[in-house]
């Protein structure tokens, strides 16, 4: 990419390495970690046109939720317990995201409308972060 002159990098972190949370040091500190990441390799390359942001994702709806949804036997139907557990994370926008949602922004971000774009975390969390 740096030979090329051009290039988008793209971490896809948690949004807890911006706000670690008790009780996990361990994954608390390689979140940390990428997003430091991110910063230093924005400094790098930016001088080479390569592009390097990090997407903080929260609550996304993926196969993670169906196999826990599938484990646990509720007597709902998916998309109540998909409401619950936005509920119960407290995502202020209520709901959980979607693939698309995040597609779009990992979209936008690879794009050549984000050329002025790097260094950056994107909280993609429906609020659910305290840090923006």
């Amino acid at each position: 990419m740096a030979a090329r002159r051009w290039g988008r990098v793209i971490n896809v972190l948690n949004y807890h390495a911006k706000a670690p949370q008790p009780g996990g040091a361990p994954t608390a500190v390689t979140r940390a970690a990428g997003h430091a990441l991110t910063k230093v390799l924005a400094g790098e390359y930016a001088p080479q046109n390569v592009l390097v942001n990090a997407m903080m994702i929260g609550a996304i709806r993926s196969s993670q939720w169906e196999r826990l949804y599938a484990r646990e036997e509720r007597d709902e139907t998916y998309e109540e317990f998909l409401d619950d557990m936005a509920t119960a994370r407290h995502i202020p926008i209520g709901r959980i995201g979607e693939a698309e949602e995040f597609a779009n922004l990992a979209c936008f971000i690879a794009s050549d409308a984000a050329s002025y774009i790097t260094c950056v975390a994107i909280n993609i969390d429906g609020g659910s972060s305290p840090v923006v």
